[in-house]
């Protein structure tokens, strides 16, 4: 299991992680209380993104889109995702690349305005 939580960035994007790729072969990705001024409010990727477990984000917002993830490139490769109390005008999940999306099974519970 992997936790970050308690993550700002008020005028950029990814309130608790911005990356260009991340891979995680952990049970749990688990991003919590997050804030970003932009897009990604949980997690921002530019690149590729692919966890072979579950991703729970909670307490997220993001000020324009993606308040929970947002993918800007690359592929998408998700097995589990949960979304608990999301925060944001846009969608709640952006993926803009042209390339490969998987969501394996999609949970989301409480969203506001996403």
């Amino acid at each position: 299991t992997l936790q970050v939580s308690n993550g700002s960035a008020p005028a950029s994007f990814g309130g608790c992680i911005f990356a260009g790729t991340v891979e995680s072969n952990a049970t749990l990705l688990a991003v919590s209380d997050c804030d970003a001024g932009s897009a990604g409010g949980g997690l921002y990727v530019r690149q590729s993104l692919s966890v072979n477990g579950v991703l729970r984000t909670t307490r997220t917002r993001g000020a324009v889109s993606g308040s929970s993830v947002f993918v800007s490139g690359g592929n998408t490769y998700v097995t589990a995702l949960e979304i608990d109390t999301v925060i944001g005008y846009g969608a709640a999940v952006a993926v803009t690349a042209e390339h490969t999306l998987h969501l394996g099974s999609v949970e989301l519970i409480g969203a506001e305005g996403a």
